[in-house]
């Protein structure tokens, strides 16, 4: 890509052809370029004068599925996409990158290929796509970003991006380095069936026999629209849906029972819609139909609860009654609760053990089972009734077992409590509490409530607005209190009025997040872990509430799971006080891989307010190789304290920055101002050399030693190399074999004018060369003024030329040092430049200056 068009050869540069305007381009300049199967991407700009200044004005994205015989414009404007500052001043598309992703959407049937594209552009931001580089959206590492993005003022540092690079060498997750004024950004979107990707979590289950490799033990949540695992401090997590088995998708109830996992399930819409039992042999990766005998599938038999009593598990099942397993779920039959006569008995909604005694709660009351503990048969049961009434509910949803202990920690006493919902039109959902002396008291709940759980000596209620407990364990006073229970029609003078905090607080003790707003749906206690569900996600706290980590799940597949900023401050390597980034504006950014598809990071280096010009490597460089810690960036032994994953920056130069990066193996070819440099194992400081661009064949260079490089590409035995003065490739087996690919003649348009490289740093010791064309021999001024048009320099003052296009290709031609007619550096800052003729023509061009 040039600033005349996109040159293209098919022989290896014997011949070329031009695509410019003429084939559709808005403007020649290409500023960036991309490729994916038959399709290529450009991003063009062009130089415009506003008010009497002038800009780098973008004319935003362009491809050609024919090979650039035809190109069709992106339309981001208000009758298109309708995404503001992509068009326009300073909105140069500096960088585009992209990865198609087979399957990534793994949470449907049969998966679905995702076709990443992402944008890196000056005052433009990040966009990204998903369709291949149809639609677009505009992405951030924070939700302050955005916000600060949408203001009408100048974009913020971490806004502006100059390079991007996909990374694909992490597993089914998606890497994304993005280069901008404030650092690098590590972008990660991770697929949906490997993360947390479900709303309204409906069941939980722990699971002590299952754990990782690290020991960590599982936890299991269902949701309205799947299954979950995760572990007790949290992530990493696995979601399953449809495709991986499930039989419906809606989550009814969850248990495991020594590592089976079993679900009920049910269809999203319930009128008319399908039950079933799923089971899991393999911690929920995939799952099965279990085929429950009696049980017809029908939408009125959702497997609602679980229960497990020594070898035993129990189902709730709904209008089926009362489901037993002997076998961890595989085969069930049903256990006969006909002691009462009442019907309504048989439809179960909620069961809980306590030693040898389980309770069961449906839709008229509470009903007590004494079971035989060797035979599991019923020894005796009772029956506790309740009513609809305006002061009560008959369906008990939810039963917890309160269990007291003596001196000599042996259970002594228990106390049950159940929510209580309406079984019909009428009745007032109530919170019931079977007292020692067998005796109810019930509280009214001015919320809907789904679960009840005790967290050490403290009794939570959870549900549509929130977690609310009481501390007293005083019998509760009503204003009447009625020896019938099917008769609730008091006012309850105690009631659960303290609101529970679910908090996240980082280690500056600042809440980042809460649950305070969340509709809760149910709470699991375990010692000391205490773990909320919600609509809106999950919060794990492993010191009986004294902290939560909270999390929340990431339905927007454009949105990173997540972001880290890597900066020059950050990059301290504290074993030898280093910073392995030399600066926090990155020009370039790519990634290289080795053998075994592990990809290291180069990143391109300036100073912003702190650093110096460099390149630098990233890498995960503690890793456990056949039981030996090892460095992968230049294989030493580490110490054992090392073991485990770092992301380590290590500077491999201090002097050059590059424009662009080229891999061939270990082999690392960099774009510089100060010409090719070539980096070998072992990458540091004193490794790197410059590769003369020359052709033994004739005398002298193809170009000037220390020639700016902007681009440097191996493909196939060639290295192709671009530079101010044409193109050059190089034969990779032979670096001093090249041929120059230069184009000079006097066809140039005579009012076209720049500057290059632009932008510039004298500061660190670069030169400013400048191009203009004589159609005939004469004398040339040029000077260089301020934003308020004070005059700065003069580099070239009444100098007779020959007629040509400067620089001639042989010769840099006449430079900028960047410093003032008393020799001071000048300060950073937009300048113009004017180019003035013999024949009078006076010509006008604008470059930058950068630390």
């Amino acid at each position: 890509g040039t600033d005349k068009g996109l040159n293209v050869s098919f022989d290896d540069g014997a011949t070329w052809q031009l695509y410019d305007q003429s084939s559709g381009l808005t403007h020649d300049n290409v500023s960036a370029i991309y490729s994916y199967g038959n399709y290529v991407w450009v991003g063009t700009n062009r130089d415009t004068v506003i008010n009497g200044q002038l800009y780098s004005w973008s004319e935003g994205l362009y491809y050609s599925s024919d090979t650039g015989q035809a190109w069709t414009q992106i339309n981001f404007g208000e009758d298109g996409l309708d995404i503001r500052r992509v068009w326009g001043g300073d909105r140069t598309i500096f960088d585009l990158t992209g990865h198609v992703d087979a399957g990534y959407f793994n949470n449907v049937a049969g998966g679905k290929d995702v076709n990443w594209m992402f944008v890196a552009a000056f005052a433009g931001g990040l966009l990204a796509s998903q369709d291949g580089g149809f639609s677009w959206r505009r992405i951030f590492p924070t939700g302050g970003d955005s916000l600060q993005f949408e203001d009408e003022g100048e974009p913020s540092l971490r806004n502006r991006v100059f390079s991007a690079v996909a990374d694909s060498s992490h597993g089914d997750t998606l890497m994304l380095w993005t280069g901008t004024a404030a650092g690098i950004f590590q972008y990660l979107f991770i697929p949906p069936r490997d993360k947390l990707y479900h709303t309204s979590f409906t069941a939980f289950s722990f699971c002590d026999t299952c754990s990782d490799t690290t020991g960590i033990s599982s936890i299991f949540f269902g949701a309205s629209d799947g299954f979950t695992r995760g572990r007790l401090n949290g992530g990493p997590f696995i979601s399953r849906f449809e495709d991986d088995g499930l039989p419906e998708l809606r989550v009814t109830s969850l248990i495991n029972v020594g590592g089976r996992v079993l679900l009920g399930t049910r269809a999203e819409t319930l009128d008319g819609g399908n039950t079933a039992l799923a089971s899991s042999d393999d911690m929920g990766d995939t799952f099965g139909n279990t085929v429950v005998t009696g049980h017809t599938g029908a939408a009125d038999e959702q497997f609602l609860d679980f229960e497990v009593m020594g070898p035993r598990v129990y189902s709730a099942t709904q209008t089926a009654g009362l489901k037993v397993s002997t076998d961890e779920g595989r085969n069930w039959a049903s256990h006969p609760i006909d002691t009462f006569t009442t019907a309504s008995i048989n439809n179960i909604y909620s069961v809980e053990a306590s030693d040898s005694t389980l309770y069961l709660g449906t839709d008229s009351g509470l009903v007590t089972l004494y079971l035989n503990a060797l035979t599991g048969q019923t020894d005796s049961s009772s029956y506790d009734p309740f009513a609809d009434t305006t002061g009560g509910s008959g369906r008990i949803i939810e039963i917890k077992i309160q269990q007291f202990k003596d001196s000599l920690d042996l259970i002594d006493s228990s106390i049950v409590w159940t929510v209580n919902v309406p079984s019909g039109i009428s009745g007032t959902q109530v919170i019931g509490r079977k007292g020692f002396d067998g005796s109810w008291d019930f509280l009214s709940a001015d919320q809907a409530i789904y679960d009840i759980d005790f967290v050490d000596d403290t009794v939570v209620t959870i549900g549509e607005l929130g977690a609310r407990y009481i501390t007293s364990y005083e019998p509760m006073i009503l204003d009447t209190v009625s020896t019938d229970p099917t008769i609730i029609v008091d006012t309850i003078t105690t009631e659960f009025t303290d609101w529970y905090d679910i908090k996240e607080i980082n280690f500056l003790g600042t809440e980042i997040d809460n649950m305070d707003t969340d509709s809760l749906r149910g709470i699991a206690v375990k010692d000391e872990i205490v773990i909320f569900y919600s609509d809106e996600g999950i919060a794990i706290s492993q010191n009986s509430t004294d902290s939560y980590n909270i999390i929340r799940p990431n339905l927007d597949t454009l949105k990173a799971d997540f972001v880290i900023n890597h900066t020059y401050i950050t990059s301290l390597n504290l074993d030898d006080q280093s910073y392995g980034m030399t600066g926090d504006f990155v020009p370039a950014i790519d990634i290289n891989y080795d053998t075994a598809g592990v990809g290291s990071i180069w990143a391109s280096c300036r100073p912003v307010s702190g650093g110096f010009p460099g390149r630098s490597i990233g890498a995960a460089t503690r890793v456990v190789l056949n039981n030996v810690v090892i460095d992968t960036l230049n294989g030493d032994t580490l110490s054992a304290d090392t073991v485990g994953y770092s992301m380590r920056w290590s500077a491999v130069d201090t002097t050059n920055f590059a424009w662009n990066f080229g891999f061939n193996g270990d082999s690392v070819y960099s774009a510089t101002d100060g010409g090719l440099l070539l980096d070998t194992l072992p990458y540091n400081i004193a490794t790197y050399k410059e590769i003369e661009l020359r052709n033994d064949t004739i005398s002298g260079p193809l170009v000037d030693l220390g020639t700016s490089v902007f681009v440097a590409q191996p493909l196939g035995s060639y290295l192709w190399v671009g530079t101010g003065d044409g193109t050059i490739r190089l034969t990779l087996s032979d670096l001093t074999d090249g041929e120059l690919f230069a184009k000079i003649d006097l066809k140039t348009p005579v009012n076209e004018v720049y500057a290059f490289p632009v932008p510039f740093s004298p500061g660190q010791g670069q030169t400013l060369d400048f191009h203009f064309v004589l159609e005939s021999a004469g004398t040339v001024t040029l000077e260089i003024y301020d934003f308020a048009m004070n005059l700065v320099a003069r580099p070239i003052d009444n100098v007779s030329y020959d007629a040509g296009v400067y620089p001639d290709g042989i010769t840099q031609g006449s430079v900028w040092d960047g410093r003032n007619g008393r020799g001071d550096v000048v300060a950073v800052g937009v300048y113009y430049f004017k180019v003035e003729l013999a024949s009078g023509d006076v010509r006008w061009g604008k470059l930058a200056v950068i630390p």
